[in-house]
C-alpha cells in the first residue's frame, strides 16, 4: 500500500492506545502522509470516525472492544472492515446495526483476514 499510495494525496490515519507506538510506526514511512491519533475514550473514537472514510481495525477481542466502533461507523456512515473470526459477535452486530448502516450508507465488512482465510479459500475451491 505504501508503494501504491505514498505519492498520492491520500492521508493515512493510524489510531490506538499508545501514541509512542503509533509514532514509531508512522516514522517508518516518511513518504506517506500519516495522521496519528490516540483512540481510547468514546469521544476520541467518535472524532476518529467522523473524520475518516474507512476504518480498518485489527483490535480484538471484538466482542469486548469492537462494538463501539461498529456502532459509530453505522451511525455516521463510515465504512468499516475488521479481521474478526468471532462469528457470534458478527451476528450480533448484524442484528443491531444492519438497518442503521444501510440507512447511512456505511458498509460494515467483517472477517477479512486471519481467521477467515481458510474458509474463503475453501469456498473459492468449492465454487
Amino acid at each position: 500500500m505504501v508503494k501504491q499510495y505514498s505519492k498520492t494525496s491520500l492521508v493515512w490515519g493510524i489510531a490506538g492506545r499508545s501514541l509512542k507506538g503509533l509514532n514509531k510506526i508512522a516514522n517508518k514511512y516518511p513518504d506517506c502522509k500519516i495522521t496519528v491519533k490516540e483512540a481510547v475514550s468514546d469521544e476520541q473514537l467518535e472524532e476518529l470516525v467522523l473524520n475518516t472514510r474507512v476504518i480498518l481495525t485489527t483490535v480484538g477481542p471484538y466482542a469486548l472492544l469492537g462494538t463501539k466502533m461498529v456502532d459509530l461507523c453505522a451511525k455516521y456512515g463510515t465504512d468499516y472492515v475488521d479481521i474478526t473470526g468471532e462469528v457470534a459477535w458478527v451476528r450480533e452486530m448484524i442484528v443491531k446495526y444492519d438497518d442503521i448502516a444501510f440507512k447511512n450508507n456505511a458498509r460494515i465488512v467483517n472477517c477479512c483476514a486471519c481467521d477467515s482465510i481458510p474458509w474463503d479459500i475453501t469456498t473459492y475451491l468449492i465454487a
